[in-house]
């Protein structure tokens, strides 16, 4: 359903645009520029939290490197490959799409990194939950506990 609204011409022009050594784009030359760089955060925020996940690696550093990764790469290539001008897209090139593809990355690391832990999750779930016939050993003990557990203590005012 989407292709059909893709013009190629007006694709291939802008990937033409996206390609171009030292093009100096500007707002009035390429207004796509934000935009593909918006995808080519995504790209990278996906690879990277694939890549970690999949590895099993678990570090807070890697928070910091997937937001460098994601933020300054497409910046670099804005400035080093088109030779973008300083001011030219204000803080778009910057900024454009960083937070959702940092969001990318991390949701897929955890999703892979839990995905390699089932046995872990395993006995964690078996921690947390009696099997039935432990209850029935414990009866009412195990009842008591469980309202004394979730009950939430009223607190009267003293006005």
């Amino acid at each position: 359903m989407i292709l059909q609204h893709l013009d190629a011409k007006k694709l291939q022009a802008t990937l033409r645009k996206a390609v171009a050594i030292n093009s100096k784009p500007t707002e009035e030359t390429f207004p796509e520029l934000p935009t593909i760089l918006v995808w080519i955060r995504f790209f990278l925020g996906a690879a990277y939290g694939t890549y970690i996940g999949r590895r099993g690696i678990k570090s807070g550093t890697l928070v910091l490197q997937a937001l460098n990764l994601i933020a300054f790469l497409p910046f670099v290539y804005c400035r080093m490959y088109l030779g973008t001008e300083g001011e030219a897209f204000g803080f778009q090139i910057v900024f454009s799409g960083t937070a959702q593809a940092l969001a990318l990355a991390l949701l897929l690391w955890i999703y892979f990194y839990t995905a390699q832990m089932e046995e872990q999750e395993l006995k964690f779930a078996n921690m947390l939950i009696l099997p039935a016939d432990d209850v029935n050993a414990i009866g009412g003990e195990h009842d008591q506990f469980v309202e004394e557990t979730l009950s939430v203590p009223v607190v009267e005012d003293e006005f």
